[in-house]
């Protein structure tokens, strides 16, 4: 699994913004740090660290492809659309207020 971001927004928004907007469905981050795509890999890492396991655990279940405690490992696609957020009955489940957009 991965998140796909539209990277033509990155030069507006910085990347650590957009994932920690997605990942506020299921909790606020802590921590997040980026590994940008280099020559190895045309993909960016970030890992996501997450206030309780069972924060962390609905993020990797959504976006992650690892996890190690609260912490979530992320792929970072080049992507012209963004993935689409949990449904409302989703967030419900979850007991997870939708965002306020400020």
């Amino acid at each position: 699994m991965m998140l796909i971001l539209d990277m033509a927004d990155l030069s507006v928004v910085p990347p650590e913004h957009l994932v920690a907007h997605h990942c506020s469905y299921f909790g606020r981050p802590t921590i997040i740090h980026l590994l940008p795509p280099d020559s190895r890999r045309e993909y960016g890492i970030v890992a996501v660290k997450m206030p309780t396991l069972a924060e962390a655990m609905n993020v990797a279940r959504e976006f992650g492809d690892a996890q190690c405690g609260s912490i979530v490992l992320i792929r970072l696609a080049r992507q012209a659309k963004t993935k689409s957020v949990p449904s409302s009955s989703m967030r419900e489940s979850l007991q997870v207020p939708s965002p306020s957009m400020a």
